[in-house]
């Protein structure tokens, strides 16, 4: 989604210094809740479930997200590149204890933007 079609369908949803550029809306079928998408730059799986941990925290402190959090209607999702990173990342987002929902994806051609 755009920002700016964040801003028209929820303007309680945007925050001075929050990223707001990478939501789109997941549905599995039942539920469709507010996705952010993380890209995996190569970093380590727990560099991963931390840039994770500090979007989920930076949202709570917006009333109407942290609501939304609670009410497991927000979720992160990670793609990375290979099924073996995924089971990395995986392990490190478990330790977190949130409400927020993880869909970790492998998108093989990511290795292509890797720095070498």
């Amino acid at each position: 989604m755009r920002v700016g079609e964040v801003f028209k369908k929820f303007p309680e949803l945007l925050g001075r210094k929050l990223d707001s550029s990478h939501y789109y809306l997941d549905n599995d079928g039942t539920v469709t809740r507010l996705g952010l998408i993380r890209i995996d730059g190569g970093g380590s799986a727990d560099h991963v479930a931390r840039k994770c941990r500090e979007d989920i925290d930076s949202r709570r402190t917006l009333p109407a997200f942290s609501r939304l959090i609670e009410e497991g209607r927000f979720l992160i999702a990670v793609a990375t590149f290979t099924d073996e990173k995924v089971a990395e990342i995986r392990s490190q987002v478990e330790r977190l204890k949130t409400p927020v929902r993880f869909r970790l994806e492998v998108i093989p051609e990511l290795v292509n933007l890797l720095p070498r």
